[in-house]
């Protein structure tokens, strides 16, 4: 057992950073609050008073000593738990870190607070969340995707009964009879834990849902497919006699292709985002200020739809109609090598085996920046200045697959006959040329000598 006491590291309206506790138990972690605020000084002073130091008075918090009582009795509490699991009394799954942590403190729940919906709660908590991490709309739009899927499966379901391992486990057993894969079941769940620990820090439910292990077979970055088109396929998409009623949807893709930005992104620049062959953008997705000089093929797309839509450069269309168009376009300009994709589903390993025409979305047109861009020399650190990535982690997957960095690198083993064959030349050029100073020097030598 492991208790840490910590700060906060934003103020509260006097001032001072609420102190936090952090409980790690029998493979299980609670995080929840002291029940007050220090100032830096007093929490130090507190830190020393726990560890047996001496202390000032003057800068001893108010409560010091109720505070340190009430650590001691978490603690004995915990350590008595432990030693009932030890003698095989109870499982360690049967503690309530929580009842125990807010029996110590004197605070019982509101029972009424148990049954209220969660249709009435998640509101809320997007709200909450959307002030608390400034959320943009894109990622506003997948945690509605869980209250309305949540409101239709479940329209009377409580935060009390949510909150509950079981019913997580059911929830998720549905999704997986419905034939939803893992990768899938696994981005609802992360949205639910969400909520579920907004919940707990409004002390609206307990926190059984932490003991939850999301235990479903997942594609890993080995195994997940990387869709992407060499620049030889773009320019044939891009030269593709092309219908009228596809024209702007393979433009608004290449437009994609040739800046690295996200569908989002691209269907809300507007005319005066881009001066002087430069795009200046801010990303939807994680609020990203970007300003990138555009290349001759984004100019060309750029210039052909300047001020002809309004403010927006491109008319609206949806990711889905554009999605239907391009792939017709690729079928046609026959983008048609045969790719797998790998998923699990109600538990088994799937391969999905097509031509990649029938993979490719909007999103693809991303994708194709960021590798053809590694293939042409540009570092990673360069390319996620131009996609706005948040991390160079999240450039990992395109890195590992940049076909030609791959070749080269392999290129080296094709050349170590030939190195070896070389340095063999050399050596014996090397030892010609110290036989003939050896030789010049003899012949340099008086007679006689």
């Amino acid at each position: 057992m492991r208790i840490k006491l910590y700060t906060d590291k934003r103020l509260d309206r006097s001032g001072k950073k609420p102190v936090r506790l952090s409980i790690s138990f029998l493979g299980h972690r609670h995080l929840t609050t002291l029940g007050c605020s220090m100032t830096d000084d007093e929490f130090d002073t507190f830190l020393k008073c726990i560890n047996g130091e001496k202390t000032k008075n003057k800068t001893a918090h108010p409560q010091q000593d109720e505070l340190q009582r009430l650590l001691h009795n978490i603690s004995d509490k915990l350590e008595w738990e432990i030693e009932k699991v030890k003698r095989g009394e109870i499982s360690d799954e049967a503690i309530d870190i929580a009842k125990i942590v807010n029996d110590c403190k004197g605070i019982k729940r509101n029972p009424t607070q148990n049954t209220t919906s969660v249709e009435q709660l998640y509101l809320r908590f997007v709200e909450d969340e959307r002030k608390r991490k400034d959320l943009q709309t894109g990622t506003i739009n997948q945690i509605m995707g869980l209250y309305r899927d949540l409101n239709r499966s479940y329209p009377n379901l409580s935060i009390e009964r949510a909150s509950k391992r079981d019913w997580i486990q059911e929830y998720l057993d549905m999704l997986v009879k419905r034939g939803y894969n893992s990768n899938s079941i696994r981005s609802k769940y992360r949205y639910l834990h969400w909520f579920l620990k907004w919940a707990y820090r409004n002390d609206l439910c307990d926190d059984d849902f932490e003991r939850y292990k999301f235990k479903l077979k997942v594609v890993s970055n080995r195994e997940r497919l990387v869709v992407f088109l060499t620049i030889d396929e773009l320019l044939a998409i891009k030269n593709h006699n092309t219908e009228p009623a596809s024209v702007l949807c393979k433009d608004i893709f290449l437009f994609q292709c040739f800046t690295g930005l996200r569908y989002s992104d691209v269907i809300r620049i507007k005319n005066t985002d881009i001066r002087d062959g430069t795009l200046t953008i801010l990303t939807q997705k994680n609020g990203m200020l970007l300003t990138n000089k555009l290349n001759n093929y984004a100019i060309e797309i750029a210039g052909k739809y300047h001020n002809k839509f309004g403010d927006t450069l491109f008319p609206y269309v949806s990711d889905g109609t554009i999605n239907v168009h391009i792939r017709k376009i690729c079928r046609e300009v026959g983008i048609d090598e045969i790719v797998t994709k790998y998923e699990y589903r109600n538990h088994q390993r799937l391969e999905i085996t097509g031509p990649k025409w029938m993979f490719v979305s909007t999103h693809v047109g991303r994708k194709s920046f960021v590798v053809n861009s590694l293939d042409f020399g540009l570092t990673a650190t360069q390319v996620v200045a131009y996609t706005g990535h948040s991390t160079i982690q999240a450039m990992q997957p395109y890195i590992s697959i940049s076909q030609k960095k791959k070749d080269d690198a392999m290129n080296v083993w094709n050349d170590v006959e030939r190195l070896s064959k070389n340095n063999d030349d050399v050596n014996e050029l090397k030892a010609q040329i110290e036989g003939l100073k050896r030789r010049l020097e003899s012949l340099e030598k008086p007679d006689g000598v």
